[in-house]
């Protein structure tokens, strides 16, 4: 598969470059750079594990969106990724407000309605960020959890 991606990417730059002769020395050193990456096994081992993170992610989310409108559509696989892709313009904080307004939008558009879209932003930032969150939080707090000693001038008083 790597080859395959290799081979690609030289055939890509091979025709930019002789449509672009100035940008030759950067492709050249951009392609350097990227060899040796798509040969490392920890970019490979990387790469799996995003690819499996994002499959239960959309699993996850798909059955979320499920329960909370039946009806749904399997078009709404396809909108998705543009909740957290737009919630992460820093606009707001966390991105609170307007990923729940794109989920909203989004979900009209397929069909399932403004309060659905809401809900399901809502129910998936408290699932996959805020409880983590605390659960970290109060993990830090216990001594000897986190697998590092306590800091010199910090220890329990």
């Amino acid at each position: 598969m790597f080859d395959r991606l290799r081979a690609t990417h030289l055939r890509l730059a091979l025709g930019l470059v002789s449509r672009v002769p100035a940008l030759a020395p950067a492709l050249g050193r951009m392609m350097a750079g990227t060899a040796g990456m798509l040969s490392d096994p920890v970019f490979r081992r990387g790469l799996l594990r995003g690819a499996l993170f994002y499959v239960f992610a959309y699993s996850a989310s798909w059955l979320l969106a499920r329960d909370l409108a039946p009806q749904a559509s399997p078009l709404l696989l396809l909108v998705l990724p543009v909740i957290p892709l737009l919630g992460n313009l820093p606009i707001a904080f966390g991105g609170l407000g307007l990923r729940e307004h794109v989920s909203a939008t989004l979900f009209t558009g397929i069909g399932l309605g403004p309060a659905v879209g809401t809900a399901f932003s809502l129910t998936w930032f408290a699932t996959v960020t805020l409880v983590p969150a605390l659960v970290g939080l109060v993990l830090l707090r216990v001594p000897g959890v986190h697998g590092s000693p306590q800091p010199r001038g910090m220890e329990a008083r």
